[in-house]
């Protein structure tokens, strides 16, 4: 069956290198620019998506995760009566706030899908409890485990240097020492938890001086006013800009810790052997706790700094993850056709 991929603007700095690393060419760009109000960029999202779906009148819509494109994609097919494949379903905090507004999307998602591709056993258990068609829930893996899997076998051991152009400074003397990855994001962290966040990793990089603290700075204008300020200057840190999805993969996979507010991350750095230090007060990746790669901390700074010590001490490795072992898609693709 054909397929036609459609981006919609959202995120178009991190989504489109992604996509290129892989040879991928969106077939469609709705060119939705996203903004801080999400009701006004919802309301984009839909128009443009639902103007699209009313004229190709797709056999199904395939949405992952909890974005706002996902959930603007779900209710446009929808209304237009197209039933909808969700992959990455049945993540839950149980905290309706907390991640904001991706916990209200993914329960948006998943009352109105047709097909559920849970990446866990849990997850679908969650489905289910949630009175899902049990016929039509799988559990799959997550398609994420396969694209990190499959790029980290093209870029594990390349020498940092071969990214001079995205990491300055940081190709050369990166090599020979450790270094730790931080991303941090989420809206509920701004302003406050992004400062502590902020202070967590100044007073990381003054205790590990032998360590490289690279900050992966979101696009995101209101997060860039609170991390810059506070981490630039300082020598053991290292705030970069967007990055290709290559040189992501191989700095994660090279990291001694993740410390990370991201939902994706808390999948993929275990995939690759590396712990993470979750920087929310909840987690919907459970399974992660409970095989002992992840630690949530929250955003004081003190707590970050206990956590990531703790790891970097002990340096755990926990028991095989459960999050998929790089044939999502192929599973998804025999459930569906």
């Amino acid at each position: 069956m054909p397929t036609r991929l459609v981006v919609t603007g959202q995120h178009r700095h991190l989504v489109h290198p992604a996509l290129e690393s892989f040879g991928l060419v969106p077939d469609e760009d709705l060119e939705v620019e996203p903004g801080p109000d999400l009701a006004r960029t919802m309301a984009r999202l839909l128009d443009r998506l639902a103007a699209r779906l009313a004229e190709a009148r797709p056999a199904r819509v395939m949405v992952h995760g909890d974005t706002a494109t996902t959930v603007a994609a779900t209710l446009a097919a929808f209304y237009a009566g197209i039933p909808v494949a969700h992959v990455e379903a049945g993540l839950r905090t149980g905290e309706l706030d907390a991640p904001f507004p991706e916990e209200a999307n993914r329960l948006v998602v998943d009352r109105l899908a047709t097909w559920w591709f849970a990446p866990t056993a849990h997850a679908a258990e969650t489905l289910l409890a949630e009175g899902c068609e049990s016929s039509r829930v799988h559990v799959t893996g997550n398609t994420a485990v396969d694209a990190v899997l499959a790029m980290h076998a093209r870029v594990a051991g390349r020498p940092l240097g071969h990214w001079s152009d995205q990491l300055g400074r940081l190709a050369t003397v990166g090599e020979g020492r450790e270094w730790a990855v931080v991303t941090a994001h989420r809206r509920e962290s701004i302003p406050e938890g992004l400062r502590g966040i902020a202070e967590g990793i100044r007073r990381l990089a003054r205790r590990r001086p032998d360590m490289a603290w690279i900050v992966l700075l979101h696009p995101n204008p209101a997060v860039r006013e609170v991390l810059l300020p506070a981490l630039e200057g300082i020598p053991e840190v290292y705030c970069l800009d967007s990055l290709t999805y290559d040189l992501t993969v191989r700095l994660i996979g090279g990291a001694a810790v993740v410390l990370t507010d991201s939902g994706g991350l808390q999948e993929e750095a275990p995939t690759l052997g590396v712990p993470v230090v979750v920087l929310r007060d909840q987690t919907e990746r459970i399974e992660g706790v409970a095989a002992g790669w992840l630690t949530v901390c929250g955003t004081e700074p003190e707590a970050i700094v206990t956590a990531a010590e703790a790891v970097l001490h002990e340096r755990p490795r926990g028991t095989p993850l459960p999050f998929g072992d790089g044939r999502a898609a192929l599973r998804i693709v025999e459930e569906l056709s």
